[in-house]
């Protein structure tokens, strides 16, 4: 986004988004909407929790793949400790609007990230479409059409606003008697 003011030329750079990287994000943030900029004042105490995620692929106007992990803690916490947990349900396809906003912080970025070895991209499978006309995508491919009936042990393409995709971070946690 850039803007001229008189002589003053002012941008603001996007934030790059990179497979590997590994961010916080806020569990007690549902109720602020999604365009809301955050700063990082409001992220800090030891009362404030997260889960983390790490980037999978930029899919472009798709949105980012991601997975989410079963872990919650704070802002200071170890990469390692994150991408060793396990993922709380199958990868997901976020708007990156949350981390735009700062509301998802970047806590660091795994290194020698491989998205085969670290994220088993090749199993990642996810539907797209509408009745009568669902299609499967996985590790990157389409796999084309599938029946209706087939579609249900499969995550579906939503591109999830950083509230919506809280929202069913916290309900799964707590479906995992995992306590925050």
């Amino acid at each position: 986004f850039c803007s001229m003011s008189g002589a003053i030329k002012e941008c603001r750079i996007m934030k790059n988004i990179i497979p590997g990287e590994v961010y916080a994000i806020p569990l007690f943030l549902t109720d602020i909407h999604f365009m809301t900029r955050v700063s990082l004042k409001d992220l800090r105490g030891d009362d404030k929790k997260f889960a983390y995620c790490r980037i999978i692929e930029d899919l472009g106007s798709g949105g980012i793949l991601v997975e989410v992990f079963n872990k919650v803690g704070t802002l200071d916490i170890s990469i390692e400790e994150v991408v060793e947990s396990m993922r709380l349900f199958p990868p997901v396809i976020i708007i990156p609007l949350g981390i735009r906003k700062g509301r998802w912080r970047r806590i660091g970025k795994q290194e020698n990230y491989n998205k085969e070895q670290d994220s088993m991209y090749s199993d990642i499978t996810l539907v797209s479409g509408a009745t009568g006309h669902y299609f499967l995508w996985r590790g990157g491919h389409s796999l084309g059409q599938i029946p209706d009936e087939a579609i249900e042990p499969y995550e579906e393409w939503i591109c999830w606003l950083a509230p919506h995709l809280e929202k069913r971070i916290i309900k799964a946690l707590t479906e995992e008697g995992i306590s925050f």
